[in-house]
C-alpha cells in the first residue's frame, strides 16, 4: 500500500515522497532516527473476514560515508 504520511522528529533527517514510496535521508550527524507512518486508506475493512486489503513494509538502508561521496 502506498505510504500517505510519515513523521520523523529528528534534526538532520529529510523525507521525500514519490509514487507512494518514501525516502528517508539523514545527514552524517544523525546516529539514529525513529519514524512513524500511515499507509493510504482503502476504506473500511472487516478484520474478521480478512477484507483488509494488502499491506507491506519494506525497509532498505544504505550507508554512504563522506569518503564515498
Amino acid at each position: 500500500m502506498p505510504v500517505e504520511e510519515l513523521d520523523v522528529d529528528v534534526d538532520g533527517v529529510t523525507t521525500a515522497f514519490e509514487d507512494g514510496i518514501v525516502r528517508i535521508n539523514a545527514n552524517e550527524h544523525v546516529t539514529n532516527a525513529t519514524f512513524e507512518g500511515r499507509s493510504h486508506s482503502t476504506g473500511d475493512g472487516d478484520l474478521l473476514s480478512g477484507d483488509v486489503g494488502e499491506t507491506q513494509l519494506e525497509i532498505r538502508a544504505e550507508l554512504e560515508t563522506p569518503a564515498e561521496k
